[in-house]
């Protein structure tokens, strides 16, 4: 069972997507269900999380992944946004976290709560809702490991995924180690877990496949393989999927044990609660 930890979607009448061509994150190129579900059989891969792009102006469309999650409810799962700070927020909170097509929430505090402090007063509330509803959480928080591990310690019971194993886009070596290391200090919190996601357009160009296979390496080590979720972020991935895949395959199988089977998908089965059919 492989479950891809990420990946945006559109609607068909919004798609140009053109396969293996240069994409920006949320840019005007975007795949549609239709497009994800060829690519993920290419590369046999059962399953992925869909998180809702933002579109122009921060608007937000959760409908398009739930609709695909609707109709393809063995290969999507949504984790969706929600603006924490608006009116009626935590009363949808109740809704979403009912709706069988979702899977938790996705907040990004470099886009829609850019300045924020997760430690704000003003999402004191919110926090504390999803924490009763036990939805996971996934942030994209460059550093703020800081602000994490003390959300993390003042929620214990709140399931925190660090995205992009908590790096920015493109850094150099120097500033790789320090982010990276920042993430993994984390790992002593039990409720928190990483998503190995997006690492293509955040480690330097240069030896990229070392680059990879030392992040891995690092975060397994730090968090177990029960915590580190392998993902490609599909609607930016500049490598073929399949090869994308099956590099990763290879690379955990030579760790041993049952890396590959927890990474590529067992241990994000077992944090969201979710376990695809294989009939598919």
């Amino acid at each position: 069972m492989i479950i891809d930890a990420q990946s945006h979607v559109t609607s068909g009448q919004q798609r140009v997507w053109n396969r293996g061509g240069s994409r920006g994150s949320h840019g005007e190129e975007m795949p549609d269900s239709d497009d994800l579900l060829k690519e993920m059989d290419r590369a046999g891969v059962d399953a992925l999380i869909l998180v809702p792009p933002l579109g122009k102006d921060k608007v937000i469309d959760n409908d398009t992944a739930v609709q695909a999650a609707q109709e393809r409810p063995n290969r999507f799962k949504v984790m969706g946004r929600l603006r924490p700070l608006d009116d009626g927020t935590l009363a949808k909170l109740e809704a979403w976290a009912a709706r069988p097509e979702t899977c938790g929430i996705r907040l990004s505090f470099t886009a829609e709560l850019a300045g924020l402090s997760l430690l704000d007063e003003q999402l004191r509330d919110f926090w504390e809702t999803i924490e009763r509803l036990r939805v996971p959480i996934a942030l994209n928080a460059p550093g703020r490991a800081a602000e994490v591990g003390e959300l993390a310690q003042r929620h214990e019971t709140l399931s925190v995924m660090i995205d992009h194993l908590g790096l920015a886009p493109r850094r150099h070596s120097d500033d790789l180690d320090t982010s990276l290391q920042s993430t993994l200090a984390l790992a002593r919190r039990p409720n928190v877990a990483v998503k190995a996601t997006g690492l293509l357009a955040r480690l330097p160009e240069e030896s990229i496949r070392g680059h990879l296979k030392d992040c891995i390496r690092k975060a397994i080590d730090s968090f177990g393989p029960s915590r580190v979720f392998w993902g490609s972020d599909l609607s930016n991935l500049d490598w073929e999927y399949r090869d994308y895949v099956n590099f990763f395959r290879e690379f955990l199988d030579g760790l041993g044990g049952n890396c590959r089977e927890l990474v590529m998908g067992g241990a994000i089965a077992a944090w969201l609660g979710w376990v695809p059919s294989k009939d598919h």
